[in-house]
């Protein structure tokens, strides 16, 4: 896809279904809105794997290369999310107010540098969707540039007693971490 211009999903929009992309290319496309690459919302769980890549991307305000919103589910293996830049949060990817019960898996994907030009999360922001798996995957060269986490930022709920009650970000066997930059905490 090389697409311009859409207000979300700058290469495509999935809305209430289980798309399964699978050895895909999302390149090259814009959005006004959120999702440069593409955008999942409302109970949508999509399965993103076998090498996609998601490069050059660009969008108005979250989710450079993918955003997930209000989703059901999110799972990204074995895929590189490189060069996507967001005006705001999650340069790479942005994930905001999953279903309850939901959970967000990265396993074996390769984040180098995205960029969120003045928010948070250069590789991927995080927001009031809990739990989320990172793992056997590689952050380099992301960047936060007037905002915190230069490769993740996860947002925490608004009280203590609501953060204790939730699962948190677990990131596992991350070995590969450099060269990420953030105002406040280049990797996390």
């Amino acid at each position: 896809s090389d697409l311009i211009g859409n207000a979300h999903g700058g290469g495509g929009w999935f809305v209430q279904c289980n798309p399964r992309i699978m050895s895909s290319r999302w390149k090259d496309n814009q959005a006004t809105g959120r999702g440069g690459g593409a955008y999942f919302g409302m109970m949508s769980s999509p399965l993103i794997g076998q090498k996609s890549l998601f490069e050059n991307n660009f969008a108005a305000i979250t989710g450079g290369g993918i955003v997930c919103f209000q989703c059901s589910g999110l799972d990204v293996q074995d895929s590189s999310v490189l060069q996507n830049v967001a005006h705001y949060n999650g340069g790479g990817v942005a994930v905001y107010e999953m279903s309850d019960g939901a959970h967000a898996l990265f396993s074996g994907v390769t984040f180098a540098n995205c960029s969120a030009q003045n928010g948070h999360g250069g590789a991927v922001h995080i927001a009031e969707t809990e739990p989320v798996t990172i793992q056997l995957s590689s952050f380099t060269g992301n960047a936060a540039i007037l905002g915190g986490g230069g490769a993740v930022f996860w947002s925490i709920p608004a009280t203590p007693l609501e953060a204790q009650a939730r699962p948190l970000v677990h990131i596992i066997h991350c070995k590969l971490r450099t060269g990420n930059r953030a105002l406040y905490g280049p990797f996390v």
